[in-house]
């Protein structure tokens, strides 16, 4: 059996030690699923690297063409993913 130990401890410092406790849970939590920047493109940036509409884009999502990734309210591609998925047509009209 655990035994419980009691410890005096202000409201303030018990707000600040759970406020911090919970933080580094969320923030080591959503490191994971929050992608480095360089290699994910925003649909806008797909858009304007292949020289298509937001609907185009959005047509290649249904279509399964490309895969999204959605972080909250936020929709990432993977630009590798995006090269390797568009067809020949689109590759040439890329921009390095």
């Amino acid at each position: 059996m655990e035994q419980s130990i009691i410890i005096p401890v202000s409201l303030d410092d018990l707000k600040q030690i759970v406020t911090e406790a919970v933080s580094e849970a969320v923030t080591g939590s959503l490191d994971r699923f929050i992608p480095d920047e360089k290699r994910y493109l925003t649909r806008k940036e797909v858009a304007a690297k292949f020289h298509v509409s937001l609907s185009t884009v959005h047509a290649w999502i249904n279509s399964g063409k490309i895969q999204a990734v959605k972080i909250g309210r936020r929709t990432l591609f993977d630009l590798s993913a995006v090269e390797n998925a568009t067809s020949p047509k689109y590759k040439r009209l890329q921009h390095s």
